[in-house]
């Protein structure tokens, strides 16, 4: 059993590391905790020994949370990783015959869980509270004043009674299967009693719930189990013996319906808790546990808290916070087999009990010598005895073993084989705290819980400086994913299709860590869309004017774009970083999502002629460096987000240098964190070319607005800001296809003008078309199509081209004449000829150019 135990740790193994690397997730797969090692089981006694050795553990007869299928109570936080909401449950009202009364007189009780029925031994209600007696269907009931919107139909009031008057009154019990000692059957204070819902009397079993077993043991009612370890109820309660508590529900209400003893049922939708290992009804279940006095160190627990970084930080004082503030003690002991064995012996005899912190202690205590290869587990451990030191009995093993949330709670610590080993390593700060931590909300009241609470009891500070809090990933429609929906996703179909990386990218990106993400698949088509390829068309610009032949130099550009660039680059070197210091991942990812636009969108599409010039152009080598040293830069700073396309860029910008030499790393992940240069940041130069960018969008509009395309030349743009600076004329020329900028006072007015103003931005646009600048916008057009038709043949830059056209109008024949020199220059042609010369082309199209056709036609050289 225990080899399968083991075998079933590492079913999984092979797809975890799969898919953890497949995820680029970066973690020491080769040394991994074991926590069914010997010496990891070793530091968990040690812990349970300093626990005890403080009187924080102890053995008490109390309520649990229990599940019947594993057959082991669950702790408070175990109980919270395991509640499903809307869960339908019976909800009954019930009538309870008042005791000696000559009249139809009953208690009207309201419960959700009519298994406990049968081991009711008291009705609970609040001594200050108004109750009421009514007459009803010809019956005497009562309940209280606030809850008679529950009764059916018209009623009678006939007196008001105060809570404490009721106390004392007996009552006929529903089910007499066992005959208790103790007094029973009777009406009992107890300040638990609510009116917002119910009757205001609540039904008490004290087997079967907290505040019902605490006030049972206060006032002295009966104990005794009508339901087994299965969950079955045992043979005395003959009608349902042998039943599962859950399933007996609807014969018990059955049963009362027989009886004329319920009053009303209907079903409920409410929250209850489920085990989380396998998904079975927990029931509430009085039983022997052992358990840590967690209360004891609350104050420290909170003060603990406090030292750590919480993100989303409402957490640290809300969900987290709120949870130590209302901290159970933890049920530590579990009636399993398999799982880290309780230290703890007692004698047969004098019930002494010790606490064994150590497999040196044991070996004393026990007197045998304890082998390299010792397994702690169950059996063996079991069969280790030794004589009582108060008296001649036997000490052995209470039986059960430990909550395995304890286990990983202790990981700082027992993965380390603390204090036997290392012990410098933890007290000096080499191994603990962890800086950073990471997982989902639901660990607020599991591992995250687990690891402060342990890291507590043992003195020590918080065990973490750092958590990310997750939300939980659900489907596009906001509604948890689950086999039963049919919405679960499969991450490899999405890592096969659009990478790993998109997928992470997208995550870190669409909102904050701790908010609920519903999952889009086409969010993450988006991510390679519109950031992943913009990126890569990056690279294959560069790509394709280094050639393969490019050799950095350290140039200083006094270009204004490169300039720029290099400024927001900087500048976006110092915001990751601070972001990321401060464990802001969605800030970091959107601002480098902001600077890949704006090196795509603006610096590349403005910078583009200047690659085309002349190799020895200085511009053009400007150009060049500039462009290489951002793609290195971003490269560096895209590694921790998007491992792998990190290093394909890395790789790939390596291999178009001539000779490579250091300071280039074999890998990207290899290299140092880009460190941020203040020299080079240039904040007016940002603050302007902004202004510029938001001059040409508005520009943008204005043209749309009047049906003008970019490629239609227009004379002049003018521009009354004041903070514009005429220096920036060239690249608003350029970006909006005017031949002048001119800044000044007022806007024109005119029906050849039209003009923009938005947020203290005043632009106009002449849009008076001369014969000189339609032709040129025709011109253009023709470039157009044929570059196109360049793009269809997946033609690059390198690849010359001839041009075919044919037109049977004389006006456009002419372009092909006065504007020969532009069309083929900006289209790579070598030559341009009519159709006459060729039969068959590479591509061709025709187009229509107002209102008149012409066909053209390219082949390659």
């Amino acid at each position: 059993f225990n080899q399968k135990c083991k075998e079933s740790v590492w079913k999984y193994q092979d797809d975890w590391e799969k898919l953890t690397e497949r995820l680029g997730f970066w973690i020491d797969l080769q040394h991994p905790y074991i926590t069914y090692d010997s010496n990891y089981i070793e530091t968990l006694w040690w812990i349970i020994k300093q626990i005890w050795d403080r009187g924080l553990l102890y053995q008490d007869y109390k309520v649990v949370p229990y599940c019947s299928r594993c057959g082991t109570s669950l702790s408070s936080h175990e109980l919270a990783l395991g509640y499903k909401e809307d869960t339908e449950d019976p909800s009954i009202f019930i009538k309870f015959k008042l005791k000696n009364s000559r009249k139809e007189e009953y208690f009207l009780v309201w419960t959700t869980t009519p298994w406990t029925l049968p081991a009711n031994v008291a009705l609970a209600v609040g001594e200050d509270v108004d109750y009421v007696k009514v007459e009803h269907k010809k019956q005497i009931l009562i309940l209280a004043e606030s809850r008679l919107a529950v009764l059916k139909g018209k009623y009678k009031l006939l007196k008001k009674i105060k809570g404490q008057n009721l106390v004392g009154l007996e009552y006929e019990p529903l089910y007499q299967f066992v005959q208790y000692k103790e007094k029973a059957h009777y009406v009992v204070a107890a300040d638990f009693v609510s009116t917002e819902e119910g009757t205001g009397i609540v039904h008490t079993a004290v087997m079967y719930g907290a505040e019902d077993f605490e006030l049972g043991a206060k006032i002295g009612l009966p104990k005794k189990h009508l339901v087994d370890l299965e969950g079955k109820f045992v043979k005395e309660v003959k009608p349902f013996a042998g039943l599962f508590v859950k399933d007996a529900d609807p014969r018990i209400v059955s049963d009362l319906k027989e009886r004329k003893l319920l009053y009303n049922a209907e079903t409920i939708r409410h929250t209850y808790p489920f085990c989380w290992r396998c998904d079975t009804p927990l029931l509430y279940y009085a039983k022997t546990s052992w358990f840590i006095k967690v209360t004891e160190v609350k104050e420290k627990l909170i003060k603990n808290n406090q030292e750590i970084r919480w993100i989303p930080d409402y957490i640290k004082e809300g969900r987290f916070g709120e949870w130590l503030n209302e901290v159970k003690d933890w049920a530590l002991s579990r009636e399993r087999y398999w799982g880290t064995p309780l230290p703890v012996w007692r004698c047969e005899k004098c019930g002494f009990q010790r606490c064994i912190g150590s497999f040196k202690e044991l070996a004393k205590y026990s007197q045998t010598k304890i082998a390299k290869d010792f397994d702690p587990h169950r059996p063996f451990i079991d069969k280790v005895a030794f004589q009582c030191e108060k008296c001649p009995g036997t000490m052995k093993r209470s039986p059960e073993v430990l909550d395995a949330w304890f286990d990983s709670g202790s990981m700082p610590f027992a993965q380390w084989h603390y204090p036997f080993e290392n012990e410098e390593k933890i007290d000096k700060g080499e191994f603990f705290p962890a800086d950073y931590i990471s997982e989902a909300i639901d660990q607020t009241r599991g591992w995250f819980y687990t690891l402060l609470a342990v890291a507590t009891l043992l003195k020590k500070d918080a065990p973490y400086r750092n958590v990310i809090c997750l939300g939980l990933i659900l489907d596009k429609n906001g509604q948890k994913m689950s086999k039963s929906r049919g919405n679960v996703v499969d991450p490899w179909t999405i890592f096969n299709t659009l990478g790993s990386d998109s997928l992470r990218w997208y995550f870190y990106t669409m909102n904050q860590p701790g908010d609920s993400k519903n999952f889009d698949q086409k969010g993450v088509e988006d991510v390679v869309k519109k950031q992943f390829l913009t990126i890569w068309n990056v690279f294959l610009f560069f790509q394709t004017f280094a050639g393969g032949k490019f050799s950095p130099e350290t140039l200083v550009s006094k270009h204004i774009l490169d300039h720029w660039i290099i400024s927001k680059l900087h500048l976006l070197i110092r915001e990751v970083t601070e972001s990321l210091n401060s464990y802001h991942i969605t800030e970091a990812g959107r601002k480098i999502e902001k600077f890949i636009q704006d090196l795509s969108n603006w610096y590349l599409r403005r910078s583009r002629e200047r690659f085309k010039q002349e190799n020895n152009s200085p511009d053009r080598a400007a150009a060049l460096n500039t462009l290489f040293e951002v793609m290195v830069t971003l490269s560096k700073i895209l590694a921790p987000f998007t491992p792998y396309l990190a290093e394909s860029l890395y790789q790939n910008l390596k291999s178009t240098i001539a000779k490579v030499q250091k300071p280039w790393q074999e890998s990207v992940h290899l290299e140092n964190w880009p460190v941020e240069e203040k020299s080079p940041i240039d904040y007016n130069l940002i603050k302007n070319m902004e202004l510029i960018r938001q001059i040409a969008e508005l520009a943008h509009f204005a043209r749309a607005e009047a049906k003008i395309k970019v490629r239609q030349p227009l004379s002049q743009l003018v521009v009354a800001i004041p903070e514009f600076k005429e220096e920036y004329s060239a690249i608003l020329r350029d970006e909006l296809n005017v031949k002048e900028v001119n800044k000044i006072d007022r806007l024109p007015k005119g029906v050849d003008w039209i003009t923009k103003e938005e947020g203290g931005l005043k632009i106009g646009l002449d849009l008076t078309l001369t014969d000189q600048l339609k032709e040129e916008g025709i011109s253009r057009e023709i470039i157009r199509q044929i570059n196109s038709l360049r793009k269809k043949a997946n033609l690059t830059i390198n690849d010359e081209i001839t041009i075919y056209y044919h037109t049977a109008d004389p006006y456009l024949e002419k372009f092909f004449v006065f504007f020969k020199n532009s069309i083929a220059q900006e289209t790579i042609a070598a030559a341009i000829t009519d159709y006459s010369k060729v039969k068959k082309v590479q591509e061709e199209k025709e187009i229509k150019i107002e209102g008149k056709s012409i066909r053209i036609g390219i082949e390659k050289l």
